[in-house]
């Protein structure tokens, strides 16, 4: 026999081997990386020094889907919780969670529930678990929150992009359902839970509602279910080299097949491919992204979630029905508790978070002992968070924020930005 054909022959009997079993075993806790996690968007150097500072974490949530994330340890230091949003993941705050652990606090990053890639994807353990967003609200929120309460014994503050402070705002008003229940309820007991464990709330372009989304979102919404999935595969197998990351039912062959394509692809679109091509083809919003940041974004920084996520997101978007998944819960304008801090972040040019329903959110309000309104002029919703610039401004905001332990009364001073506007709720 040759070489060649046993290679092929030890692959092909290896491939079946690990179609025979189903998604891991989810090892609860944390420990440090037997390699380095990091990839290109962050600083690795800087970090290469402190190691021991970077913790592999796994959580298991009430309906056994395994949460993977990374926590940036200061032992005994105020927590942290950066919560990425729809088709992101973690990176989408690596440098954010650097600086804020430069700073002296103890960071922590989850993916939630099919968000991720390779071995920091968040997966079901069981066959025909929910993967939508109301179980986000009433399961992975809940899971990082206790979690990291348990670690630390001190309150938390959330800083979300997006669906990040969509799922953990209505956590944190009482949203949660039973594992086998078709829909979500408020109960006093999850939100007096949230009241406290929360310190505050950062919600960055969270959409509030999507009455004012742009025709951009809409028609990617309008996409039917069979071509999603098709647009899903082909971004799994050729930009994330997986070929089915809901389990890990792959083959070793095909995973090699796609890491080697993978890295292909990205070294053609890192270095090689014009920027009007990436432009076009991935319909990124036309604003100052450099190559790198964009690259990066494609291939560190974006998700590919569950159809039953991409479905409750269409449901919002195309009949204007901002609501849990059974109706039960109307989403838009709901109440936030008196006890959290809790401050809204909107960008004047984004199409998905428009910056007016954010506004008649914020005003919708009732009297909030804590509560602001800041505006930034000239981002959209995915470069104030991806691009060096935007994340310069939302540094400015968090450390004020983080500096002050959430006083209001500080905000003010962040009208000496141009681009920066801030209203404070009586």
């Amino acid at each position: 026999m040759k070489i060649h054909h046993f290679i092929f022959i030890s692959f092909f009997i290896y491939s079946i081997g690990q179609q025979t079993y189903g998604a891991p075993a989810c090892l609860e806790g944390e420990s440090h990386p037997e390699v380095f996690l990091w990839r290109t968007a962050f600083d690795e150097d800087d970090l290469q020094s402190s190691r021991s500072t970077v913790k592999r974490v796994s959580v298991l949530t009430q309906d056994k889907v395994c949460l993977k994330g990374i926590r940036l340890a200061n032992d005994g230091a105020k927590p942290l919780l950066l919560i990425h949003g729809f088709m992101e993941n973690l990176t989408i705050f690596n440098q954010v969670a650097q600086n804020l652990h430069k700073k002296g606090y103890d960071v922590y990053l989850f993916n939630m529930r099919g968000h991720g890639n390779n071995t920091t994807r968040s997966y079901p353990t069981l066959n025909h678990t929910l993967m939508g967003f109301d179980e986000i609200v009433a399961f992975d929120i809940p899971a990082m929150l206790r979690h990291i309460s348990k670690q630390s014994k001190q309150k938390i503050t959330i800083l979300g992009h997006s669906m990040g402070t969509m799922s953990s705002r209505l956590t944190i008003s009482g949203l949660t359902k039973k594992v086998d229940d078709d829909d979500l309820y408020i109960s006093q007991k999850m939100k007096e839970y949230a009241i406290q464990n929360v310190e505050g709330v950062i919600a960055l372009t969270s959409p509030s509602s999507f009455k004012n989304s742009n025709d951009i979102v809409r028609n990617f919404f309008k996409l039917d279910k069979q071509r999603i999935k098709n647009i899903r595969q082909t971004l799994l197998n050729i930009l994330f080299y997986q070929r089915d990351v809901t389990s890990q039912n792959h083959s070793v062959f095909w995973r090699f097949i796609n890491r080697y394509t993978n890295w292909i692809t990205e070294k053609i679109v890192r270095y090689g491919v014009p920027r009007y091509f990436i432009d076009t083809l991935f319909k990124i919003e036309n604003f100052d992204f450099s190559k790198f940041e964009l690259s990066t974004l494609i291939h560190d920084s974006i998700s590919v979630p569950y159809d039953l996520l991409y479905e409750d997101a269409s449901r919002w978007s195309l009949n204007n029905n901002y609501a849990s998944r059974g109706g039960n819960v109307l989403f838009e304008n709901l109440e936030i508790p008196e006890q959290v801090p809790f401050y809204f972040i909107g960008v004047s040019e984004d199409g998905l978070a428009n910056i007016t329903d954010i506004r008649n959110d914020y005003n919708s309000q009732p009297s909030h002992p804590n509560m602001a309104m800041i505006s930034i002029k000239g981002f959209g919703h995915m470069d104030i968070i991806a691009t060096a610039k935007g994340r310069n401004i939302v540094t400015r905001i968090i450390n004020n924020i983080f500096d002050n332990n959430f006083s209001k009364n500080a905000l003010p001073i962040l009208n000496i930005y141009p681009e920066i506007d801030v209203k404070i709720k009586d």
